[in-house]
């Protein structure tokens, strides 16, 4: 990951929520956020729900860590894909 962008790792509150009542999580455990002077994404990682073998999204953040607009969520086959997608979108060059 470029040096201008930052990541924090925290746990997916739809993880803890489904831990909290005894369901199985539809999210993965770890939630990363990243951000640049461009702004912020988050990834997080889904079960195949689509048969598409898409498990990973991103999706841009407002301020308050919320979603700017779902219609424009991404998603890839592997981490890696998505965390190249989200360098390209937050890199700063200097």
């Amino acid at each position: 990951m470029h040096e201008s962008i930052k990541v924090v790792i925290g746990i997916h509150r739809g993880y803890l929520m489904a831990k909290s009542i005894g369901m199985p999580p539809l999210f993965g455990k770890e939630h990363y956020y990243y951000y640049s002077e461009k702004g912020s994404y988050s990834l997080v990682w889904f079960p195949d729900m689509f048969g598409n073998g898409m498990t990973w999204e991103i999706c841009e953040l407002d301020k308050e860590h919320e979603p700017i607009n779902t219609d424009k969520i991404e998603r890839f086959k592997s981490k890696e894909d998505a965390e190249k997608r989200i360098e390209k979108l937050l890199k700063v060059e200097t």
